[in-house]
């Protein structure tokens, strides 16, 4: 019979390792975590420059293109308007902090908002070239 350590209440002790005290091993976590990732600016920003990067496929049709552009386009204003108004640079604003830390929030914040407008006009011009070329079909 073996023997096991035990508290009076009949719970596991300290010794025993459980997945309980681990964050990841809860159901759901880490899925939960890779989704609120996938929501912040700068992620978002860098799979849109990855995927401007890799370039279109030439055999897709030109009304796919277009709407991807114009998608774009739309994500670039949203990516620009989440840097004017992110919430760590105007927290830090109006709770008083001055200096080099106000700075580096508001050239963190100013640089999304440059990188979505540049992203925003990069597709504005790519759909313009496109819509002169012959349209959507």
């Amino acid at each position: 019979m073996s023997q096991t350590s035990r508290t009076p209440e009949g719970a596991p002790s300290v010794e025993e390792s459980t997945p309980l005290g681990d964050p990841i091993a809860l159901v759901g976590v880490e899925e939960a975590l890779i989704g609120l990732a996938n929501f912040c600016p700068v992620t978002l920003l860098g799979t849109k420059a990855v995927d401007a990067l890799c370039g279109d496929d030439p055999s897709h049709e030109r009304g796919r293109a277009e709407r991807v552009l114009r998608s774009n386009v739309r994500f670039g204003y949203g990516i620009m308007l989440a840097g004017l108004f992110c919430p760590i640079f105007w927290v830090s604003y109006f709770a008083g902090v001055t200096g080099v830390e106000l700075l580096w929030h508001a050239a963190a914040s100013g640089l999304i908002a440059l990188a979505g407008l540049a992203l925003a006009g990069h597709s504005r011009a790519r759909l313009g070239r496109l819509r002169r070329s012959g349209g959507s079909r």
